[in-house]
C-alpha cells in the first residue's frame, strides 16, 4: 500500500488496518516456520506496510499535540 493511500484513510481505518495485518503476519510466519510458503518476500512486505501505517499514525499523532 502506499504512503498516499494510506494519509487519504482515516485514523479508525488504518488502525483496524493495522491489527488486521499483523494478524496476517503472524498466521503468515507459523505457516512458514511449518511448511515454507510458496511467496515468503509477502512477509517483508507486511512488515514495510504495517511500518508505514504506523509512522502515519505517529505523525498524527504528533500534530494533534503540536
Amino acid at each position: 500500500m502506499k504512503a498516499k493511500d494510506i494519509r487519504e484513510m482515516s485514523t479508525e481505518d488504518i488502525e483496524t488496518q493495522v491489527i488486521d495485518y499483523i494478524r496476517t503476519l503472524k498466521e503468515l510466519r507459523y505457516s512458514h516456520y511449518v511448511q515454507p510458503i510458496e511467496n515468503p518476500n509477502r512477509i517483508n512486505l507486511l512488515r514495510k506496510d504495517i511500518a508505514r501505517f504506523h509512522t502515519e499514525l505517529n505523525a498524527r499523532l504528533n500534530q494533534v499535540t503540536e
